[in-house]
């Protein structure tokens, strides 16, 4: 939805202890795998989870064949991701923690951050108690604090909707927040009429009423409604004049 992309490739890691002999070797086998979604305007969440099932089962299958190993045989345009086939990672954590019990000692996992990031998303997912709970690991370059709540907050009302009703299309599942309806919603002027016939109608009403008030923002542009009328009629004018 954020993308608008058709294709979505997303990183998973896996465990990649599939014989019995290795289950005493100490060491990481941790493999990368790639899983491929094709979204269509016409799918359904519950369609999704089906396809991306299927795909989790066949990349499953030749979780031994190396990364490596499948980007040399690929050969993609590398850029400065390490990643090069995907940026964005999801990672299930769903092995249970064993408790570690020593003589005079409490033990208890701690959480150490690097301080740098492998990929520009990586969305790290843990299952305990019957419940998920989820972190961002986002780059500083692409994203800021504000940014990657509103994705965390974001991806939490469309699984809210998802699960109320999976056979909604994907393109239809809710994906605002209450705080993103609230920045959106729009508050007529207390000296004009409350019912407009179109939303230029409102805008010009507003603009008479608050012209120097802040209207539309993207990244460093903002626009007072004075500015954002003068452009639209400018607009309107020269399409008249192309008939």
């Amino acid at each position: 939805r954020h993308t608008g992309q058709r294709t979505i490739l997303i990183g998973t890691g896996v465990a990649n202890r599939q014989r019995t002999e290795h289950e005493a070797v100490v060491g990481s086998f941790v493999n990368t795998l790639v899983l491929r979604a094709e979204v269509t305007g016409q799918l359904t969440f519950a369609d999704l989870v089906r396809q991306l099932h299927a795909a989790n089962l066949r990349a499953l299958t030749h979780q031994d064949v190396p990364y490596d190993a499948v980007i040399a045989a690929l050969r993609p345009q590398r850029g400065l991701s390490a990643a090069s086939l995907f940026d964005v990672e999801l990672v299930l954590q769903n092995v249970p923690r064993p408790s570690l019990e020593l003589p005079g000692l409490q033990v208890t996992f701690e959480h150490v951050d690097t301080g740098t990031v492998k990929l520009p998303l990586t969305i790290d997912v843990s299952e305990a108690g019957g419940s998920l709970g989820g972190m961002f690991e986002y780059s500083t370059a692409l994203f800021d604090r504000v940014t990657s709540r509103r994705l965390m907050a974001r991806w939490e009302s469309l699984l809210t909707g998802a699960i109320a009703n999976a056979d909604l299309r994907v393109r239809d599942l809710p994906l605002l927040t209450r705080d993103d309806r609230e920045a959106v919603r729009v508050e007529p002027p207390v000296t004009t009429p409350r019912e407009f016939h179109s939303v230029a109608a409102l805008v010009a009403a507003t603009a008479a009423a608050r012209p120097d008030a802040e209207a539309v923002a993207f990244a460093e542009q903002r626009l007072t409604y004075r500015e954002l009328e003068s452009r639209a009629t400018r607009l309107a004018r020269y399409l008249r004049v192309l008939g």
